[in-house]
């Protein structure tokens, strides 16, 4: 039996896809690419690796020594895959390097990746699996993690179906290893879609159908795939999973010539996308007087397409160009960067206090949803934070308050409801309040606004605030009334 292996968040979310190709892995392409990388703040970047040729060791080792993740796309061909016994030592070479995540194989719900005969048989999930399970077993018995392989989003098998019935196929084959240490990857692309079409999933697009045009319905065919995977991960499993998306901000890989976007609509693309990931409030590109809809925290990685043009055709979506010059996404990822400055309560940054991302389950300070300046904080646990709550830091006393407007929303096992955040949206932008889900830091506010019932936070909590000297007020009912209310504040 295979132990769980840890999921370790990066510092940051932001990733990038290296060159296609497997000629730029000399020490001077590390040299040249290393401090760009680090000046942008990139936390993880996606390399080609084949079986025949690894990426080099030194490569690697420099990219993790700056914590820069690196995720090896393999892309085995399904019809020939490896045989395990040949890609033992590469597998347990990586592990030794320190790589972790890997991404052996690429788009199994599309024709073009089986042969003709593999494509008619009926048993394409089982041969899938047949081909899938040997490797991710090797790669664990490794200590890494195999990431289940994008699908193309719709495809000749739609994705969400395929998805569905190989994490059911797992749980036939009782593939618990493989199931508990579920990572999965997916296509970014926009579809020159709004950055918002098909946010919140099945549930809030129940009309959605495999195969029907895109105009239709929003479906999972843009930016907000994770949102239809989490919903699938979810019903079959209970629970959601860690998610890798590639090749974020493109149109897709088959875009035509009428569909490239100029290199600045493009950059407004990408940055929205970088903003969200570090959990700012976004106004929608398409339309500014709406915002995006925050991530889940369960982005583990947001990998943009990418990093440097091969080809002229590139440029558009290509951080740097030919002539390895800065793209106007760059330009304007440097600008936004010099203005926003992701703060910390100095009571958080206290010894002991952990940063939280995807995969930890203790965590206590999560920067998951801060925007601008609003800031937010999730407890460690619930009891522990009422007992902490219950009392002030010496240095501060009753009256004099390091926060002066706290929102404080309730936080679920599950993660926190939709219908909350787009309630106080609005609110918070207005008055540029902190939020967050902590009783020990609303301890520290001049005013708090307790969003939910007695269920969720009882008159004793909300006498303990006002015993520290707080104003308290009591926000309940559902995502309308709640903001109906705020709209009057």
């Amino acid at each position: 039996m295979t132990q769980k292996i840890e999921i370790t968040p990066n510092h940051t979310r932001i990733g990038i896809h290296y060159f296609t190709d497997s000629l730029h892995y000399r020490k001077k392409d590390l040299e040249t690419w290393l401090p760009k990388l680090k000046s942008l703040d990139i936390g993880w970047i996606v390399l080609n690796a084949s079986q025949e040729q690894a990426v080099p060791e030194y490569f690697l080792s420099g990219l993790l020594k700056e914590s820069i993740q690196p995720v090896l796309q393999m892309n085995y061909a399904l019809e020939t895959p490896p045989k395990i016994a040949e890609i033992n030592l590469l597998f347990e070479a990586y592990a030794h390097w320190g790589v972790k995540y890997i991404i052996p194989f690429d788009r199994p719900n599309v024709r073009k990746s089986w042969s003709a005969a593999g494509w008619a048989r009926q048993d394409l999930i089982d041969r899938f699996l047949d081909r899938f399970i040997p490797v991710a077993g090797l790669a664990l018995q490794h200590g890494l993690v195999p990431v289940f392989p994008p699908l193309e989003p719709g495809g000749d098998y739609w994705d969400v179906a395929f998805l569905k019935s190989c994490l059911e196929g797992l749980q036939t084959r009782r593939q618990d290893d493989i199931l508990d240490n579920l990572v999965l990857a997916a296509y970014g692309y926009t579809y020159a879609k709004d950055l918002n079409w098909g946010a919140g999933g099945p549930d809030r697009w129940p009309e959605a159908r495999p195969y029907s045009a895109f105009d239709k319905s929003p479906d999972e065919r843009g930016f907000r795939i994770f949102d239809w995977y989490n919903a699938i991960v979810s019903s079959v499993t209970g629970s959601t999973c860690p998610i890798i998306l590639l090749e974020a901000g493109r149109i897709s890989d088959h875009a035509g010539a009428k569909d490239i976007p100029t290199e600045e609509a493009q950059a407004a693309t990408n940055l929205a996308i970088i903003r969200l990931l570090e959990s700012d409030l976004v106004e929608n590109p398409r339309d500014p007087k709406t915002t995006l809809d925050p991530l889940p925290a369960n982005i583990l990685a947001c990998a943009f397409w990418s990093l440097a043009a091969q080809i002229p055709e590139e440029t558009p979506f290509s951080w740097y160009g030919l002539d390895q010059s800065p793209s106007p996404t760059v330009k304007a990822i440097v600008e936004w960067q010099s203005t926003w400055i992701k703060t910390i309560p100095e009571f958080l940054a206290e010894p002991g206090a952990k940063d939280s991302r995807p995969g930890q389950e203790d965590f206590y300070f999560d920067p998951a949803m801060d925007f601008d300046e609003v800031k937010t904080a999730v407890p460690k646990s619930i009891e522990e934070d009422k007992l902490a709550a219950k009392s002030i830091p010496p240095e501060e006393e009753p009256g004099q308050f390091i926060i002066q407007h706290y929102v404080l929303l309730p936080a679920y096992d599950w993660g926190i409801p939709d219908l909350y955040l787009d309630a106080i949206r609005p609110f918070l932008k207005k008055y540029q309040a902190t939020m967050g889900f902590s009783l020990q830091e609303a301890a520290h506010a001049a005013f708090v606004t307790v969003i939910g019932g007695e269920d969720l936070f009882t008159d004793e909590d909300l006498d303990t605030l006002r015993f520290n000297g707080a104003v308290v007020e009591r926000i309940n009912g559902d995502g309308t009334s709640i903001a109906s209310v705020l709209e009057q504040r």
